[in-house]
C-alpha cells in the first residue's frame, strides 16, 4: 500500500470525502494499524532551498501529514525521518528533518546537527495532505481496492482555521503572575496553555517579532 493512498468516506451529512495514509505498508501485511488523515487532496512541493536546507509550504496543509523525500542521480528514493527539534536522543547522523511553524506556513528543514550533509545533486520534495478542517469528523470510513478494515475508530480531531481575533481571546497572559507577556518565551508559554487545537506541543509553536515595534 503506497503512502498517500485514498480511502473514501462519507460524512454525517452524506458528503463524500477522502482520507489518506502517510506511511507505506508492505504487501501481504495483515495486522497493520494505520492512522488516516482527511483532506481535499495530496500536494507535492519542490522548491527546496539548498542555501538554508529547507522549504516553506502553505499553512493550508495538515502538518502531521508532511513527509520529506530525496532522489539521487541514480533515481533511488530516500524517505527521510521526521524528528522533533528538541529531540536529544539522536546521537548519530542520519536522514533527519523537522517541521516548524512559520508566519505564513510550515518550515520543513534538514538543517539539524544530526542530519547528513545534503547532496546538491539530489532532488528534494515534500508531500502533504491539504486539510479539509473539521468536515470529516465522525465520517464513515471504507477500505479501498488494496486493503480493508478489520476495525475502525470514529474520525475526530479535525479543526478549522483559527481567526486572529479568537486566538487572541483564548491566549491568557499570566506570565509570572503579572498577567502580561514580555519575552518570546512568555508568549510561547501563553499559547501552550491556551487550549487552542494544534498547540499542545511546544515544538509546534513559533513566535517571532513582527515588523511593527512592540508586536509579535
Amino acid at each position: 500500500l503506497s503512502a498517500y493512498s485514498v480511502f473514501p468516506a462519507t460524512t454525517t451529512t452524506g458528503q463524500s470525502v477522502n482520507f489518506y495514509n502517510i506511511k507505506q505498508v508492505s504487501p501481504y501485511t495483515t495486522d497493520a494499524t494505520l492512522t488516516l488523515y482527511s483532506g481535499s487532496k495530496v500536494e507535492q512541493y519542490t522548491t527546496w532551498n539548498f542555501n538554508t536546507n529547507s522549504m516553506t509550504i502553505p499553512i493550508t496543509v495538515d502538518p502531521d501529514t508532511i513527509n520529506l523525500y530525496s532522489i539521487d542521480s541514480g533515481g533511488n528514493e530516500t524517505i527521510w525521518t521526521r524528528v522533533s527539534k528538541s529531540d536529544q536522543s539522536l546521537n548519530s547522523t542520519g536522514y533527519y528533518y523537522t517541521v516548524l511553524n512559520t508566519v505564513n506556513g510550515y518550515l520543513v528543514t534538514a538543517n539539524l546537527p544530526t542530519s547528513i550533509e545534503l547532496d546538491t545533486s539530489n532532488t528534494f520534495y515534500v508531500r502533504a495532505v491539504v486539510s479539509d478542517g473539521s468536515l470529516s469528523n465522525l465520517a464513515t470510513l471504507y477500505g479501498n481496492s488494496y486493503s480493508d478494515f478489520l476495525t475502525t475508530g470514529s474520525p475526530s480531531g479535525g479543526y478549522d482555521d483559527l481567526s486572529v481575533e479568537l486566538a487572541r481571546a483564548k491566549v491568557q497572559f499570566d506570565s509570572a503572575a503579572l498577567h502580561r507577556c514580555v519575552t518570546i518565551s512568555d508568549f510561547e508559554s501563553a499559547i501552550l496553555a491556551s487550549g487552542i487545537d494544534g498547540t499542545e506541543n511546544i515544538d509546534d509553536i513559533t513566535v517571532t517579532k513582527a515588523d511593527q515595534p512592540s508586536t509579535v
